[in-house]
């Protein structure tokens, strides 16, 4: 087998009938097919598969279990209703995509048997995530789209050696204590779930370096037409907490909906990053509070045109001089 630089400088084949040239010199295919045919079985040292957006496949078959070198396998955006069992035998497989398949309807319990795998994708899936997660204790990755419950979330705490973590809507769901299992959680993302307030003890994560809560604005989109429609964000209660965590050094707030930052964000002194592009929305103050000055680690701000307007802003020279603006 390559090794991973290796493998990452080999040839991807883009079709069939190049790759039939030399079947045994065939590491990576990278396809967009109707079908996959027979002739692919001949492809004994595939460590690479990546068949994203071949959205006429509409079943996978039994022998795509038997690439025994196998260690990316791509299948998002594609029509098959089913994994394979014989998923089971790509035991050398680390980082595995099947996101954004809606038709996904069985098979998935198949997944929890790839013990080996380090990088899992599976935004915008129809299946629940079961307490066999756990199975998977070398996982560094997950990304998981549109949570159904709270008990996932349990599940999800249980594997201690995630690095990443991505969390994707959930309109039901909030984030619970039991977080800090996670003890090597490096980056954290909330995307379209209301997070009125950070759980107890998700300042006690130790290696955390990235926060980042996005997409606040769609989930006030979604429910325009109920006029009893509220969400109680505590961003003052949020950088408290964060500013309790040492190690982190960016915190991205795009896409959210405000009038006026909490003056807590001052609190943020130990971020390197901060990313509020598309944050204030139908505001007429000045939403930066002088707090915002306090951020003496702070390299990086980006924000919005629309920001630009604003007196802190047009004086960031003097109250963050060492700051890099970026303005999107």
């Amino acid at each position: 087998m390559l090794t991973d630089s290796e493998l990452r400088k080999s040839m991807t084949f883009k079709t069939i009938k190049s790759a039939l040239v030399n079947p045994d010199e065939v590491y990576k295919l990278s396809l967009r097919i109707n079908e996959m045919p027979e002739e692919m079985r001949q492809f004994k040292n595939l460590q690479s598969l990546d068949l994203n957006a071949s959205r006429w496949i509409k079943k996978l078959p039994e022998w795509i279990g038997d690439f025994p070198n196998l260690q990316v396998l791509s299948l998002s955006e594609m029509g098959y209703s089913n994994l394979p069992a014989s998923i089971v035998n790509l035991q050398n497989l680390h980082s595995l995509d099947i996101s954004f398949n809606s038709d996904l309807k069985s098979g998935f319990e198949h997944i929890y048997q790839l013990r080996n795998l380090k990088k899992l994708k599976l935004d915008c899936n129809n299946f629940k995530l079961s307490s066999d997660i756990k199975n998977l204790s070398n996982l560094e990755v997950l990304q998981l789209g549109y949570l159904k419950d709270t008990s996932e979330l349990e599940h999800i705490y249980e594997l201690t050696h995630l690095k990443k973590l991505e969390l994707v809507g959930g309109e039901n769901v909030r984030l619970i204590d039991g977080i800090s299992k996670m003890k090597n959680l490096e980056s954290f993302t909330v995307c379209v779930l209301p997070l009125e307030q950070l759980p107890d003890d998700f300042s006690e994560l130790p290696k955390l370096k990235e926060f980042t809560y996005t997409g606040l604005y769609n989930v006030y989109l979604f429910n325009h037409e109920n006029p009893n429609f509220k969400l109680n964000i505590n961003w003052g209660h949020i950088f408290e907490e964060l500013s309790k965590i040492k190690t982190l050094q960016l915190v991205d707030l795009n896409g959210n909906k405000t009038q006026k930052y909490h003056q807590n964000i001052g609190l943020l002194s130990q971020i390197k990053k901060l990313n509020l592009n598309d944050m204030v929305r139908q505001t007429t103050e000045e939403p930066f509070p002088n707090e915002l000055s306090n951020l003496s680690n702070l390299k990086e701000l980006t924000i919005s045109d629309r920001d630009l307007a604003w007196g802190f802003i047009k004086n960031l020279e003097v109250n963050l001089p060492n700051v890099k603006l970026i303005v999107k």
